[in-house]
């Protein structure tokens, strides 16, 4: 029989919910954060818990039920659970592991146990992977605090959170997106041609589509430019090799097409918001 921990929340609107975010009276505390490798046998039974729980799913799927209503995580799918909702979740039948990112937290005003939440009992988005560099910087911040470290976690979750919200609710207008065939095509094109430097117009052409079109359609897709999405993964891939790899960071950004290691340098820093030195120093 599954035991509940007893606790109480306080539900508020979204915009309530980011300004108690944003408010030093209320303290945020990031109980958990990580990128992970789960095996298969992996399960969490039905249970409530009194933090906010976030899954984004990076590989292979995961199934569950919210709030008695089922869900299905494959690649790229966002929840956001909150706390006291009762949730459960275990790997897809047939797959051995899945790679996540997890976090859960707190937020509470001074002198008042009740946990902030929102009215709604959790947030579900498809096509989320516009979310997981606010998860990567989060991840960052934990490994190797630094100055203003408070105000830039409280910033990165209120735009996580926000991102979220908004993945959630859909598009404004109608309109076609890249459908999960399209969005693997881009995503594996990326890491083959990471050093060629592609522009939106080669990824327009993995997809056959006119450039303006895809543009269009891309940002409807992942709520960003064609172009801002290629520097940002192109930074994911050196983030995985400067963690994997011996690589000088001068090395790297040749790897990586770069003739100017300033440049390279310049623009990590502007995804991570660490130099690649520092980052490297953190994992």
């Amino acid at each position: 029989m599954t035991e509940f921990i007893s606790f109480r929340t306080r539900k508020l609107a979204p915009e309530r919910f980011f300004e108690a975010l944003a408010n030093p009276r209320v303290n945020v505390r990031i109980a958990g954060c990580s990128r992970s490798t789960t095996y298969k046998g992996w399960v969490v039974q039905r249970r409530m818990i009194p933090e906010h729980l976030v899954y984004l799913l990076a590989e292979h799927g995961v199934e569950g039920r919210v709030a008695g209503k089922p869900v299905r995580l494959d690649p790229g799918c966002f929840v956001w659970v909150m706390p006291g909702a009762a949730h459960e979740f275990r790997v897809l039948p047939g797959r051995a592991e899945f790679v996540v990112y997890y976090m859960k937290l707190t937020a509470a005003e001074r002198g008042d146990d009740r946990c902030l939440r929102l009215t709604q009992d959790f947030v579900f988005a498809k096509n989320a992977q516009a979310l997981q560099p606010y998860y990567e910087a989060l991840l960052d911040e934990a490994r190797a605090p630094m100055a203003y470290g408070e105000a830039r976690r409280r910033s990165l979750l209120a735009l996580l959170f926000s991102g979220a919200l908004r993945l959630a609710a859909g598009p404004e207008g109608k309109g076609p997106v890249f459908d999960d065939r399209q969005r693997r095509m881009l995503a594996e094109f990326m890491q083959a041609h990471a050093a060629k430097r592609p522009a939106p117009s080669d990824l327009a052409a993995e997809l056959r589509l006119n450039p303006d079109y895809f543009a269009r359609v891309f940002q409807r897709t992942f709520g960003v430019s064609p172009r801002a999405w290629i520097l940002r993964e192109r930074m994911r891939v050196a983030a995985m090799r400067l963690s994997d790899s011996n690589l000088g960071v001068s090395e790297l950004a040749y790897a990586l097409g770069y003739k100017d290691v300033f440049l390279f340098s310049r623009q990590f820093k502007q995804v991570f918001g660490r130099s690649p030195r520092a980052y490297r120093r953190g994992t």
